[in-house]
């Protein structure tokens, strides 16, 4: 099982900062991680796009966390891409091929429906 400070030791060799956790993220949110990714696509509103780690744990044997991008297409559509409800351990052995899941999942929303191969 994963430990609370393995999570933040891989957050942090991947260049994410954590954030202090707000009171709307609810009461089981033990942490919030952001990684700022300037060859994205903005986000339309905020000229900037993240992917964002929330770590949850609702007791010693139910821990959580997901993944996501948050932001509006140049359209001004919102769009929350996430992956969720994983464990510490998918979290720990996957957040790469979820990233890159997540950013062509972004790319795919911000090009406004457009198929760039026509």
């Amino acid at each position: 099982m994963v430990k609370y400070k393995d999570v933040c030791e891989l957050l942090l060799r991947r260049r994410y900062k954590e954030w202090p956790v707000s009171s709307w993220e609810g009461s089981y949110t033990k942490s919030h991680w952001q990684a700022r990714l300037d060859f994205l696509p903005l986000c339309h509103h905020n000229d900037k796009s993240f992917i964002n780690v929330y770590l949850y744990e609702y007791d010693y044997d139910h821990r959580s966390a997901s993944v996501e991008i948050i932001g509006a297409s140049d359209d001004d559509v919102w769009f929350n891409l996430k992956a969720y409800s994983l464990s510490w351990d998918e979290l720990v052995d996957n957040l790469g091929n979820i990233e890159k899941r997540l950013i062509l999942a972004w790319k795919g929303a911000t090009s406004n429906g457009k198929d760039n191969n026509s």
